[in-house]
């Protein structure tokens, strides 16, 4: 697993057991993020790549994503090594209690070596201690 660094007030990002693999994601571990009560609208967390994210070819990002609502926007967002150039993508979840695939469309990004994957869960919400869990971020088309 990638190390993660969080912000706003989130707990830690922990890597764990699934708690329910079943479904569209039967991994052994997964990322569990917690929206601590009360962090703040924007809290996420990011990972760092090896090398730059290939959207040339793949233009898409798909990840696995488990939350306790539906109806919440998770927001992926891109950024080069010093955050100069950014680019973010959000998509609403439809599932609560189950694994999904959410996918993000990168086909408009900027040229840019993007370097940091950077993950948030009820983005524009007050955090509320909700636990999500992810796992599986891939590049597709």
């Amino acid at each position: 697993a990638p190390e993660f660094t969080s912000f706003g007030n989130i707990a830690a990002i922990e890597i764990l057991d699934n708690p329910d693999a079943t479904g569209l994601n039967t991994t052994a571990t997964v990322a569990k993020f917690i929206k601590s009560s009360g962090s703040e609208t924007w809290a996420g967390a990011y990972f760092e790549v090896a090398e730059p994210l290939d959207l040339n070819n793949y233009k898409k990002i798909m990840v696995k994503t488990y939350s306790p609502k539906s109806g919440i926007e998770v927001l992926l967002k891109l950024e080069n090594d010093d955050a100069s150039v950014e680019y973010e993508i959000p998509v609403t979840n439809t599932s609560a209690d189950a694994w999904e695939n959410l996918v993000f469309d990168f086909t408009d990004a900027p040229e840019a070596e993007f370097m940091r994957i950077v993950i948030f869960f009820d983005f524009g919400t007050v955090g509320d201690d909700s636990v999500y869990y992810f796992d599986e971020i891939e590049l597709t088309n």
